[in-house]
């Protein structure tokens, strides 16, 4: 008996006497646990009394064996009623069944088979993105809603720079959710669009993605990783033995080169990078050119011709680590009110708020004097065990990707928590920890930049001290803080 071209049934027919193997098997006997959900899951690894057999082959081809219990399936699935008990004849009598039935199975795996009869035996199961399509369709074909909203559940709060891509690219064809992971992929999309799952993302995905007006990436990384899918789908995953000519990238991304807005990029991405690839004409650059050099937002708005868009997406403009004391972090940016007036101190200002837990040294407005040999902030000694330095930033939103920190010649951290926290919200959330670090200590300025990853905007920063410094009491010594990061203002 053959069902959907997908599953083939023997044995239905006259009943069979059991091998005396069988029946041994069926006469093990155990100790019985307790609880009933115990007792299930113990049951679905188990062969005793099993009376249907899948044969399901694994990720390399090999079939393998899957015992199961007819009438649990048959309890969880109308479908698997139909599949496993024959219909009564017109007299109102079943055919007799040879046991174990056997069925094939040839649209899914067995690892993924068998996660899903535990999530019929026991109502939970391990997902994992390998085999999520397959539990997705296994789930929806035999409709077993409990699975479809553990899948479902996964995709929400299990997804990974590593996975992000996959998921979305999934997400329409298993869910019917256009715009699944979008909030993940607009936050991290910095590191989203270097991944191999950049390159393996549809057209119609990768059109959608573009479109997006909240990815928070400077627009040339944006440009980059298009060209490199472009790359990709003309060698057959092979891009770096790309040695073909612009014209024929330009043929195969000539609908999507539309979406990448460069008026918003630096005029030096515009020479460096956009100029070199060749995929925009001469008149499209010159353009370009005497866009990007125009100083005012007044004079920008009068500009004509453009073919692009010119407006920046709201994902957060990039703020970019240089050197320490250079002029690219967002104390600077909000003491310079957005690069509109000199410098002046932003906490003196009242424009950020710092606060030290307990306070031993300099007024905390010192942090952002842009001069560290100066004052340090400390706090009172001895009166913490886990001191700490706040920032609260007053409108501006930031996902850091950089933070520089500057010491006097006392108490180098050593031990210490990166935290943020959200807008509207009271927890600080972890973004780095560092335990016996020696970075600071070990510098002969004493100064050094850290790099951090998260997916989040954080209206508040903090340093929270864990451990001892370089001379053994919990305690610091700061002259001088500045953050990076991907930015939002006026909030």
């Amino acid at each position: 008996m053959q069902s959907s071209g997908m599953l083939a049934i023997h044995n239905f027919g006259a009943k069979v006497k059991k091998t005396k193997s069988e029946e041994d098997e069926d006469d093990i006997v155990e100790e019985r646990p307790f609880l009933l959900c115990d007792f299930m899951s113990k049951l679905v690894q188990s062969g005793p009394r099993a009376d249907v057999i899948f044969e399901v082959p694994d990720k390399d081809g090999v079939v393998k064996e899957i015992k199961a219990h007819r009438l649990i399936l048959a309890a969880s699935s109308k479908l698997f009623e139909g599949m496993l008990y024959p219909p009564k004849n017109s007299e109102g009598e079943r055919a007799k069944v040879k046991l174990p039935l056997r069925i094939a199975l040839t649209e899914t795996k067995a690892e993924a088979f068998q996660a899903f009869l535990t999530c019929i035996y026991t109502d939970d199961t391990d997902i994992d993105s390998a085999s999520l399509a397959d539990l997705i369709k296994l789930a929806q074909k035999y409709q077993i809603e409990k699975l479809q909203l553990l899948c479902s559940e996964f995709m929400e709060k299990d997804v990974t720079i590593e996975n992000a891509l996959e998921l979305f690219e999934m997400g329409p064809r298993l869910l019917g959710e256009q715009d699944f992971g979008m909030p993940f992929l607009r936050e991290n999309m910095v590191e989203i669009v270097s991944q191999e799952g950049f390159l393996k993302l549809s057209k119609s995905r990768l059109e959608y993605l573009l479109k997006d007006d909240s990815l928070s990436i400077d627009e040339v990384l944006l440009y980059k990783g298009l060209l490199e899918w472009g790359k990709y789908q003309l060698t057959k995953g092979k891009p770096e033995e790309f040695k073909g000519k612009p014209d024929e990238i330009r043929e195969v991304i000539k609908d999507l080169l539309p979406l990448i807005r460069f008026p918003c990029m630096e005029l030096e991405d515009i020479a460096n990078t956009v100029g070199p690839s060749e995929l925009l004409d001469e008149k499209q650059m010159l353009l370009l050119f005497s866009y990007c050099a125009l100083s005012s937002e007044e004079e920008r708005s009068k500009f004509s011709g453009l073919e692009f868009n010119n407006n920046p997406r709201t994902g957060g403009k990039r703020l970019k680590y240089t050197s320490i004391l250079d002029t690219g972090g967002l104390m600077y940016l909000i003491g310079t009110n957005g690069g509109k007036t000199t410098y002046d101190n932003p906490v003196r200002a009242g424009k950020v708020i710092v606060k030290v837990s307990s306070s031993g040294g300099s007024p905390v407005e010192h942090i952002a004097d842009r001069n560290p040999g100066s004052y340090a902030v400390e706090n009172s000694f001895g009166s913490d065990r886990n001191p700490w330095l706040s920032f609260d930033f007053k409108g501006y939103l930031i996902r850091p990707t950089e933070y520089v920190v500057c010491q006097d010649q006392d108490h180098f951290i050593q031990n210490w928590r990166f935290e943020g926290k959200e807008k509207g919200k009271s927890e600080w959330v972890l973004i780095q920890e560092y335990k016996n670090d020696r970075t600071i200590t070990d510098s002969p300025t004493h100064r050094a930049v850290f790099k951090v990853k998260t997916g989040k905007l954080f209206a508040e920063l903090r340093l929270y001290v864990t451990g001892p410094s370089h001379k053994g009491q919990p305690n610091f010594d700061i002259t001088y803080m500045e953050f990076y990061g991907y930015y939002k203002g006026g909030q």
